[in-house]
């Protein structure tokens, strides 16, 4: 398991991680905030969303934009997940202690809910017009959970880096 704790890797997520919010994210979002004459915001960006938001996002992208949407959740939405979850996994593993690894899983599952949601949102573009009220339940709830998990693993690393300041010499 070195490669987990080795800084090199974790450097290069670090890499593609800044890469993908400060050029390709922001690219991609200008690019879909002029198809859709709004100021863009994915669903999978917000905590939660209902039928009349995803109606009222799908009807502003136009069929050009939702196509381009469906290309990205089949491209970039699948590697962003992974870039973001194996960063905060390595890191975290690279924090604890060899007796404590188990909150190192918390982005993997937000990674799972990320993917479940992503397919949800791909089902739905691809039955527009047609607005399932249970897809969005669905997709909306693995959107909510992916973002609690995110949320939980963010706090666990910052509270082992205030640890790690507090007392260096402690392994967890």
């Amino acid at each position: 398991m070195k490669i987990l704790k080795n800084n090199k890797v974790i450097l290069i997520f670090v890499i593609l991680f800044l890469l993908f919010i400060g050029l390709i994210m922001p690219t991609f979002k200008a690019y879909l905030s002029q198809v859709s004459k709004t100021n863009f915001q994915s669903l999978d960006m917000r905590f939660s969303y209902d039928s009349a938001t995803v109606e009222e996002l799908f009807v502003s992208l136009g069929q050009n934009g939702r196509a381009k949407l469906s290309l990205a959740y089949l491209t970039l939405d699948l590697v962003y997940p992974l870039i973001y979850s194996s960063l905060l996994f390595l890191m975290l593993s690279k924090l604890l202690s060899e007796n404590n690894q188990k909150l190192k899983y918390l982005p993997i599952i937000a990674l799972g809910l990320d993917y479940v949601e992503n397919l949800i949102i791909l089902i739905m573009l691809n039955l527009f017009p047609a607005i399932n009220s249970t897809l969005v339940v669905a997709a909306s709830t693995a959107t909510s959970l992916k973002w609690l998990f995110l949320g939980l693993s963010l706090i666990a690393f910052l509270m082992l880096i205030i640890k790690k300041v507090i007392s260096p010499k402690s392994k967890d």
